[in-house]
């Protein structure tokens, strides 16, 4: 799904999408591939805690993420 690179305030690609003219399920997906890419080990970097990972979606809810999506993501983890 494409619309995952989309940011909730219009500045993701390729459409400049914004709020719920982004795809729900795409919502979802771009806070759960974020936090994995955060604390996931890859040959290029460490991996951050999952309170700091926690922490980035929280500060960037409103305009990279889906507020309502990163509470009940943050709630489940």
């Amino acid at each position: 799904m494409a619309q995952h690179h989309e940011k909730i305030d219009g500045s993701g690609y390729s459409k400049g999408l914004t709020g719920n003219e982004i795809d729900k399920s795409a919502r979802i997906i771009s806070v759960a591939e974020a936090y994995d890419s955060m604390v996931s080990t890859y040959s290029y970097k460490r991996p951050v805690s999952k309170d700091m990972a926690v922490a980035e979606l929280v500060q960037n809810s409103d305009s990279q993420f889906d507020r309502d999506v990163v509470e009940v993501f943050v709630k489940l983890i």
